[in-house]
């Protein structure tokens, strides 16, 4: 039997993450072809998580240059995209979320008539520079995709209103069955030297900002507001892990320098798991680590203007904090001044999946290609 032949497109940590699971599962699967093509768009911290998960590429296109626009990062991964298609003439193309590499991936398999599997479909904040250029990212994506996976009904919602063609499906988020995934290994191994003393600590407050929309004053303000927690709150742990953006990174480093905050390097997805179990509180402007802490139970503060995933706001498992000290200041308080709201916030939730969503989303996979043989 002539298997079918997926193309999976992946850049950046979270999409090897959310991927990962579909990924492993395919190459399973005796029916599926599965050819994993990484771009490069984050070196180090894509090739940590494709190692976590035992994931060897068949394309490292290497693409990640310092300080590239937007504009010249997309048109190389069009023009180098366009080869690997060619090269390996996929049933279908499989993009993940909002990155520059899912966008260069649906549009340079759509210009060949290849078609596209959008996984994580849908999310919306209908602010259109916030997530930016995400936001965008993503309804340009829904365009040129006729297989939708969204994790949600609310995400769903989303595309009948903006009336998205193709075939829509409610699957959950599949950055939940990597959780799950990771979540059984560690009941079997221990944890990695790069967070054992970490885990040790009592009342960790973990801390990730990055998002572009958050540089500049927003940034400040929100490194002013977490000086001031530090310092209100002396008997927690505070962890800064920093992303590796050279912009981003000077910034932090100079401005808490002098603070109670612990600056710590990015760690494996394993080890972010194990630290989420144990925390008290997350701070974060990362959009999955949102999925995986409401799903592991840390409350959480979102440091954003808006979400593209409300659901956990909705749920009360999550607040969003706008990046403005005193707002960031004050619902920090609201969880660790109230054991009643921490505890309602601390509470497991499926609200963005159960960690079954890769079955579902390759089953309905094969039975796309077996009704369209020829694509």
């Amino acid at each position: 039997m002539k298997q079918t032949k997926l193309l999976y497109i992946l850049g950046t940590r979270p999409e090897v993450i959310k991927l990962a699971p579909l990924i492993l599962t395919s190459k399973n699967d005796g029916q599926l072809g599965t050819v994993v093509c990484h771009t490069g768009q984050h070196k180090e911290l894509a090739s940590s998580a494709l190692d976590t998960f035992g994931i060897k590429p068949e394309y490292d296109l290497a693409l990640m240059k310092a300080e590239q626009s937007l504009s010249s990062q997309v048109a190389k991964l069009l023009s180098k995209l366009e080869t690997v298609i060619q090269n390996e003439q996929p049933q279908l193309v499989i993009v993940q979320g909002d990155t520059s590499s899912a966008l260069a991936g649906a549009m340079a398999a759509f210009y060949q008539q290849i078609p596209v599997a959008h996984i994580e479909a849908g999310l919306r904040s209908k602010i259109k520079t916030d997530p930016f250029p995400e936001e965008i990212n993503r309804r340009l994506i829904s365009q040129f995709a006729e297989l939708h996976f969204c994790p949600t009904n609310s995400n769903l919602e989303n595309l009948n209103i903006e009336a998205v063609t193709g075939s829509k499906y409610v699957t959950g988020n599949t950055g939940l069955d990597a959780v799950a995934l990771i979540q059984g290994r560690m009941e079997k191994t221990p944890p990695l030297p790069e967070v054992g003393s970490l885990l040790e600590m009592d009342e960790l407050i973990i801390i990730t900002i990055h998002r572009r929309e958050n540089q500049g004053v927003k940034l400040e303000q929100i490194l002013a507001a977490l000086k001031t927690l530090s310092e209100k709150y002396q008997d927690k742990n505070f962890l800064f892990f920093l992303h590796p953006n050279p912009v981003i990174k000077e910034v932090i480093t100079a401005y808490l320098a002098d603070s109670k905050i612990q600056l710590l390097e990015p760690v494996s997805f394993t080890s972010m798991t194990r630290l989420l179990t144990k925390a008290s509180l997350l701070i974060t402007d990362s959009g999955g680590l949102q999925e995986e802490s409401t799903f592991i139970g840390c409350p959480t503060i979102i440091v954003r203007q808006t979400t593209e995933r409300q659901e956990a706001v909705d749920a009360g498992l999550a607040l969003l904090a706008a990046p403005e000290t005193e707002s960031i200041v004050t619902a920090v308080g609201q969880v660790l001044d109230d054991a009643t709201v921490r505890q309602q916030m601390a509470k497991k939730s499926k609200v963005f999946g159960n960690g079954s969503a890769s079955e579902s989303i390759l089953n309905e996979i094969k039975k796309f290609v077996s009704k369209h043989p020829d694509k």
